[in-house]
């Protein structure tokens, strides 16, 4: 039951979140009311910070919120439960040899998910009716364990439901991947869903964020955001560097005066160098996960709709139906594209640099 009492949460930082709109309906969500039977997906794309984002709100309430990693290897998923609710004194091993004397058989990694949930639903009815705690559990990356076990995936909707309507405890499933939704509601349980997106940073808040919490001035700020638009994780990984530029001029006594010309350059070449790296790192998702065979025509069809909107099957229609749900689904997943309200967007500014780059390579290796 200590769980309960103790919100143990991954660390975060807390200099980016001050201002994002999305903190209040996060706090409801985990704020569950008698009114609210409900479970939720919460869903952005990599790199948005929503995990963050729901850790940092989550570390504001003293009590009730269990976090626990999803993992495409079954095993550690279990552990994770297992290590959050403290399941048995946070000793998996003897998870593992309780668990193989209570089924008289061999340990099986599906048994120890399975045990610890029944575990954590006897806590939480406790939690409930001894020390009026109703609890919330927030699995995140749930898009990981959905990849190689759907039905461990559907046993768990099916568990958030059931706790919803019985007014037990709160799940907040966490994902990447929007193709999930999809998956979320096929089963009848998705009745009971309710579902948050959060985005990128719009211009404003990368701004404040770039000017007021990294001390960036607002020349450099707007450099930045034209580069890497709203993905913070590109921005905090560009302000990082500056930060470290920052640090070993102030260590050799030189100005770190933006009003200084010196400076101001260093920490252009600084920002245009990170940059050029985010644009490196999807030129080799691009190449590495991108089939060859469907490479030119997907690229040509982007390149033709950068500033243009267009939809799943858009992309689905100039392949057959495997095809084109797997190029779909690749681009999404490596970043390339996000996808919100049935409406395709590129990840950053940066994204259409490198596919417009890319392009011309293509083009002049034709003539």
């Amino acid at each position: 039951m200590q769980s309960f009492f103790n919100v143990k949460l991954p660390p975060v930082r807390d200099d980016i979140f001050k201002e994002r709109k999305e903190m209040e309906p996060i706090k409801r969500i985990l704020t569950p009311t008698l009114e609210r039977p409900n479970y939720y997906l919460i869903i952005g794309p990599h790199g948005c910070g929503k995990s963050t984002l729901i850790n940092f709100v989550a570390g504001t309430f003293k009590k009730g919120i269990i976090h626990v990693e999803g993992s495409d290897d079954i095993e550690k998923f279990g552990e994770n439960f297992a290590k959050a609710i403290n399941y048995p004194e946070l000793d998996v091993n003897l998870v593992k040899w309780l668990v193989n004397q209570l089924s008289g058989g061999p340990y099986t990694h599906k048994l120890l998910w399975q045990k610890v949930l029944s575990r954590f639903e006897e806590f939480a009815s406790k939690a409930v009716k001894k020390y009026s705690i109703h609890p919330v559990l927030i699995i995140d990356d749930i898009a990981k364990i959905a990849t190689n076990y759907p039905k461990v995936v559907e046993r768990l909707q099916n568990v958030a439901k059931t706790a919803a309507d019985h007014r037990l405890f709160t799940v907040v499933f966490v994902a990447s991947d929007a193709n999930l939704i999809d998956n979320f509601m096929k089963n009848s349980s998705y009745s009971r869903c309710r579902t948050l997106y959060i985005g990128d940073f719009n211009e404003n808040e990368a701004l404040a964020y770039l000017i007021n919490n990294r001390n960036i001035n607002a020349q450099i700020a707007k450099r930045i955001f034209d580069l890497c638009g709203g993905r913070i994780s590109h921005i905090v990984g560009v302000a990082s560097e500056v930060d470290q530029l920052i640090a070993l001029r102030k260590s050799l006594r030189k100005s770190v005066d933006y009003k200084d010309n010196e400076f101001c350059e260093e920490v252009i070449k600084i920002v245009d160098e990170q940059v050029n790296g985010i644009k490196q790192d999807y030129r080799q998702v691009w190449d590495t996960y991108v089939p060859e065979n469907s490479n030119r025509k997907i690229l040509q069809f982007l390149c033709n709709n950068l500033d243009a909107e267009f939809t799943r099957r858009d992309i689905i229609r100039l392949f057959d139906e495997r095809t084109g749900e797997y190029i779909f689904s690749t681009l999404l997943k490596n970043n390339i594209i996000t996808y919100k309200g049935g409406i395709i967007e590129f990840g950053a500014p940066v994204i259409k640099t490198m596919l417009s780059e890319l392009h011309e390579k293509e083009q002049e290796i034709d003539v």
